[in-house]
């Protein structure tokens, strides 16, 4: 990275350079609230700051605060990270898209449960679109009435940092009720361990 012309413009170096080991390691410094937001903004489709809002379950005035922190943080982590050694980042994001649909195939086979006992804690919180809250044992469950309803979840990003781990999956209804679940779903996964800890769905607004 050049350093003579002053400190970098975090949101142009994430747009430039979104799998560059350096990046993703600026942004593992972050807390995971500020990762969140600053993962959603720019590698995901819910960048709107009123979609955010509802998927963190705070004020936009407070996605916005998180973003403006993010963004004067990751100047010195991106300056202090360009010339360390990193973890491969496109390697990472490949090993999770390739377990998203390993899980999403179990799931359609109604063997999701199976699926999430192998890298999922028994104690993981589950929050829901509505914002009710359950254990993951619930899961299962409402992805086999979406199958036996005709809903089928399709892969379509995955982006993976140490501790947030982020599927955007759109959702196929059937033909003879084409408005029975809205267009896409988002999970957010959150990692202790490398296990997850706390999922949160969320489906963005139509556009």
């Amino acid at each position: 990275m050049d350093r003579s012309e002053g400190p970098p413009d975090p949101a142009e170096v994430l747009e430039r350079h979104a799998l560059r080991d350096w990046v993703w390691s600026a942004l593992e410094d972050l807390s995971p609230a500020l990762q969140l937001v600053t993962m959603l903004r720019y590698f995901t489709d819910v960048t709107s700051y009123e979609d955010m809002a509802a998927l963190c379950a705070v004020p936009v005035g407070t996605v916005r605060s998180r973003l403006h922190q993010a963004r004067t943080r990751l100047v010195g982590a991106l300056l202090a990270s360009a010339d360390r050694v990193h973890d491969d980042a496109a390697v990472r994001n490949g090993l999770h898209r390739r377990l998203a649909e390993e899980t999403l195939a179990a799931a359609h086979r109604g063997r999701l449960a199976s699926a999430l006992s192998e890298w999922w804690s028994p104690q993981a919180d589950v929050t829901w679109p509505t914002g009710k809250r359950t254990g993951v044992d619930c899961l299962p469950t409402a992805f086999d009435r979406d199958l036996s309803d005709g809903v089928r979840h399709e892969l379509v990003n995955v982006v993976a940092g140490r501790k947030v781990v982020i599927w955007e999956a759109a959702l196929r209804n059937p033909p003879d009720d084409p408005f029975h679940c809205p267009p896409g779903v988002v999970w957010v996964h959150f990692l202790d361990q490398g296990r997850v800890g706390e999922l949160r769905l969320f489906h963005p607004r139509r556009r």
